[in-house]
């Protein structure tokens, strides 16, 4: 790299996020909380079996109600969605039913749907290639407690290229996604500060908080969210997938795009 193109920063280590980025289990995630909530036909409809969008885009990053930041997650926004919206009762055998048990229903259904989540686009290549390079790697989840577990024993050739891993259910984090602890943990065990890391993530909530620790932050959104959004709030790349990385902005000797333009290249060859 020439000095007059030489990199505005240092990057000294990389975060991941994993749900959404590393591993492609939001739609997994959705079918356990509808599994979980057991609607009644009525309120089932405005589904179509799957979470709507204007509920969707509200909970991506954020953590369960038994994860860091306790009752502030996803659950107790779900089941207010579906009273309001949908006008039901919030209620099932007579009993009231409760963010709490929403969570442990969901961790259920969600544990035996882990089987089936695949690696996102792009991310294998990716950690890969950094880890070649000696990047120091770490990790920032909302995930925790068997649930992550199970991620790490399926796919253990990915998360032991990880030197650094915070989950949802560290006791020393105290406030979880949009807050910045869970970043400033993970670069603080990693040895460099947090301007110093670049931060991959594909939430509102995620981007938040590792641009409020003062990370670098590149957005791998879902497809159906607006990706100005995301510029707007101060992240420095907005990419459709992994894939589409290219890590000289960054001062990287990575180039997830050649890389997959080339392979795809030798398939049409062969």
């Amino acid at each position: 790299m020439e000095a007059s193109q030489a990199p505005a920063v240092n990057i000294k280590a990389c975060i991941f996020d994993v749900d959404g980025t590393l591993l492609d289990t939001e739609s997994l995630s959705d079918l356990a909380i509808l599994r979980a909530l057991r609607l009644p036909p009525g309120v089932k409809e405005l589904t179509q079996n799957q979470i709507p969008w204007e509920l969707k885009s509200h909970i991506l990053g954020l953590p369960s109600y038994g994860g860091v930041g306790g009752g502030s997650g996803w659950s107790p926004v779900v089941l207010r969605f579906f009273k309001e919206v949908g006008g039901w009762d919030g209620r099932r055998g007579g009993r009231e039913y409760t963010a709490s048990k929403l969570w442990g229903d969901w961790e259920m259904q969600m544990n035996e749907l882990l089987e089936e989540c695949r690696v996102c686009r792009g991310a294998a290549m990716l950690v890969n290639e950094l880890e070649a390079r000696e990047m120091p790697l770490g990790i920032a989840t909302s995930s925790g407690g068997e649930g992550w577990s199970i991620k790490m024993q399926k796919h253990a050739n990915l998360f032991d290229k990880f030197t650094v891993i915070v989950t949802g259910d560290d006791p020393s984090i105290l406030h979880g996604k949009p807050a910045p602890d869970m970043y400033l943990s993970a670069s603080d065990r990693l040895g460099v500060r947090p301007e110093e890391c670049l931060v991959f993530e594909d939430s509102k909530a995620g981007c938040a908080s590792a641009i409020s620790a003062g990370c670098h932050v590149v957005a791998v959104p879902d497809r159906r969210c607006d990706k100005t959004d995301f510029w707007e709030m101060g992240c420095e790349e907005v990419l459709g997938s992994l894939e589409e990385f290219k890590g000289e902005k960054w001062g990287l000797d990575v180039d997830i795009r050649r890389m997959v333009g080339e392979r795809k290249r030798r398939s049409r060859r062969g």
